[in-house]
């Protein structure tokens, strides 16, 4: 492997020591920087010429991606969010930087060198305190969901603030995606007791209140092709062939249109959509 492919190897960007450990001389390291190859970005670091400007940002900073940045990074879901997130250490003179979110801490964890990111418990740390609930949540359980961590190990953290405390008690494994946690926490916010992942005429749907109010949550992910629309709306016809009340809600929607998507899922629970059968004394059945 030359120089410069060891460098894209670790993340676009490498400490000087990484280099050298693998056997490149500092003659070879600054033979490629005046070639062009590589660049120095500071005493220590050097990058690939398309490397990522966060990550050089922070190397520069002598610190690491961080929060949700890092957390895409990592394939984690997450919001859009364009600030860029980096961790510098607690007791750096860095300035504020226009356009850039820093973060000041003392790590949970050890990080390696490779890409420039903090450690996983750092970046869901950083969330936990950086986002609201419903958007932390969301990454926390996508991590759940990679297999970068399981929820009996967040429990056993000790985590410094209250809101990462929520969430290591609160994530599960159950939300299908990013999207799915943030309406599960916005029902339960509402005061209702939902069921994620419930087998439905041999297909699970992704939230069911009560008995027959079934919620379907389009990410794009599962839902991209004309195959998985056409699975899609035979389930829907079949579940309301059978009874159920269905709603399906997508990403704009839950984004930015939640008003109207509450007010219907309201209206549904008024009308006893999500029971089997009403009460007797009221005269409404439903099933």
């Amino acid at each position: 492997m030359d120089i410069v492919a060891l460098v894209t190897a670790l993340g676009g960007v490498a400490h000087r020591n990484d280099l050298t450990s693998a056997g490149f001389t500092q003659y070879r390291i600054v033979a490629a920087i005046k070639a062009g190859a590589l660049r120095a970005i500071s005493r220590s670091w050097v990058a690939i010429v398309e490397a990522d400007q966060v990550a050089v940002l922070a190397a520069q900073l002598g610190g690491r991606i961080a929060c949700t940045t890092a957390a895409r990074a990592l394939g984690l879901w997450t919001l859009a969010d364009d600030t860029p997130h980096i961790w510098v250490p607690p007791k750096s003179r860095h300035p504020r930087i226009n356009g850039v979110r820093l973060h000041r801490s003392v790590p949970l964890a050890p990080a390696t060198r490779a890409g420039g990111i903090e450690s996983l418990i750092d970046v869901l740390a950083h969330v936990a305190v950086c986002l609201p609930f419903e958007s932390a949540i969301a990454v926390w359980e996508s991590a759940i969901r990679k297999g970068l961590v399981i929820p009996a190990a967040l429990s056993a953290i000790p985590w410094r603030s209250i809101a990462a405390q929520r969430l290591a008690a609160a994530a599960g494994v159950l939300a299908d995606s990013g999207l799915e946690s943030i309406v599960v926490e916005r029902l339960r916010l509402m005061g209702l007791v939902v069921r994620q992942q419930v087998q439905l005429l041999g297909h699970p749907v992704d939230i069911l209140i009560g008995d027959r109010l079934v919620i379907q949550i389009d990410g794009w992910k599962f839902h991209s092709t004309s195959a998985d629309r056409n699975r899609d709306n035979r389930h829907d016809a079949r579940l309301r062939a059978a009874g159920y009340r269905l709603i399906r809600i997508g990403y704009a929607e839950i984004v930015s249109g939640w008003a109207a998507i509450e007010a219907e899922i309201v209206l549904a629970i008024a009308q006893r959509a999500h029971i089997r059968s009403a009460s007797p004394a009221l005269g409404w059945t439903n099933g």
